[in-house]
């Protein structure tokens, strides 16, 4: 039995159903959130190593340069950015930091993103945690994108606010990830409009609806 204890300044009644929904995630349900290993382990123990996540596990190589820029890339040189994910000690951090505008605390995070199936990314304010979380996800794009069907699949993005979702939802469209479907309401973003799930399902029953008539 998995006891699950949460300490909240907000209304418990605002994670009711949250919870419920994980109390009903089994073995045998199609998504299985079993973070066991991860939760119970400090990354300082001398017990086994964190296991990489399993979309990574498929892979034989990952190369980095599919988070780089355009500018970056024309500017990498001979930068030797494709590593063994099954071998993270192997990780180009070094590589990474010289071709890219990352940081060595931004490089970090996208190591320990690539390296373990649980990461946090903590900072104040202005440290660029928006900046590297995009990057995270150009990178995670391009490996599910390469990944067998039955470990592939669209990536969840949540924010604590509305403004925070759009802002980084905002920030994936400006690298040109156009594939989004924004869940939920009070976005006062106009990039964002035409991809609400509401507007989505709007514009998919219309082609739907338009291909029937044409029949």
């Amino acid at each position: 039995t998995l006891t699950l204890i949460i300490s909240a300044g907000d209304s418990f009644f605002a994670y009711e159903h949250v919870l419920n929904s994980l109390q009903r995630l089994g073995r045998d349900s199609l998504l299985t959130l079993d973070l066991r290993d991860v939760l119970t382990q400090s990354p300082r123990s001398r017990g086994p190593r964190l296991s990489i996540p399993n979309y990574i596990a498929s892979l034989d190589r990952i190369d980095l340069s599919w988070v780089l820029t355009d500018a970056e890339k024309e500017t990498m040189g001979d930068a030797y950015l494709s590593y063994d994910p099954h071998d993270p000690a192997c990780f180009p951090s070094a590589s990474l930091l010289a071709a890219s505008s990352l940081d060595e605390a931004q490089v970090a995070c996208i190591k320990l993103a690539l390296t373990t199936r649980m990461s946090i990314i903590q900072g104040p304010p202005g440290t660029g945690k928006t900046y590297v979380g995009v990057r995270i996800v150009q990178l995670l794009r391009a490996i599910l994108d390469r990944s067998p069907d039955d470990v592939s699949g669209p990536i969840l993005c949540v924010c604590f606010t509305y403004h925070a979702l759009d802002q980084f939802l905002e920030a994936l469209l400006a690298v040109g990830m156009t594939k989004i479907a924004r869940v939920g309401a009070r976005s006062k973003s106009e990039a964002l409009q035409e991809l609400s799930l509401h507007n989505l399902r709007l514009r998919h029953n219309n082609d739907r609806g338009n291909r029937d008539y044409g029949r």
